[in-house]
């Protein structure tokens, strides 16, 4: 398994736990649950995992998720968050899940936050549990780079693009991965 690629300068060598500001165990850990297969497009950029918490919040605030371009800071969690909450866990997972649903217009899979509100609901009684306290979302509209606005010519840049197509390369493994 693996999401590297075969594009040069889109993969990088994986970073160290000192790059990523956590410990060399909890790096192991993370690399042990299989980890290292996420770590070129998460470490790259070209996918981004939403927080849940982020996304519960989001959802009970009346929000609409929007493109990954227009979301805050604060909505993803980086590497060493997800390196970190791999330690937290007592269970052999990764702190990562996957969401496939069906789009609901060509330009946005959920106009109205009807399904952002549904999963967030998903999403509580799941971190209600104490073996997972934070968990990295795979939600293609968030997390990938999209066109902003194609009915206005609004599209992702070329390097976008090439990261968006690194991600697309990924999903396989984000979507089947035995810890995710």
């Amino acid at each position: 398994m693996g999401c590297g690629t075969s594009k040069p300068g889109l993969a990088a060598a994986l970073p160290s736990a000192t790059d990523l500001g956590v410990s060399e165990t909890k790096l192991e850990l993370w690399r042990e649950r299989g980890g290292g297969d996420l770590e070129p497009v998460l470490a790259s950029g070209a996918v981004a995992l939403l927080d849940a918490q982020w996304i519960i919040s989001h959802a009970e605030a009346g929000g609409v998720l929007t493109h990954r371009q227009a979301l805050p800071k604060e909505a993803f969690l980086s590497l060493a968050d997800l390196v970190e909450a791999t330690g937290e866990c007592d269970l052999p997972w990764l702190p990562v899940g996957a969401l496939s649903y069906p789009w609901l217009t060509k330009d946005h899979p959920d106009p109205r936050g009807a399904n952002l509100a549904r999963v967030a609901r998903a999403l509580k009684a799941l971190l209600s549990d104490p073996d997972i306290p934070r968990l990295g979302v795979f939600w293609d509209f968030g997390s990938l780079h999209q066109h902003p606005d194609p009915a206005n010519g609004v599209v992702r840049t070329e390097e976008q693009n090439a990261l968006f197509k690194q991600g697309l390369g990924c999903l396989g493994t984000l979507y089947s991965h035995q810890h995710t």
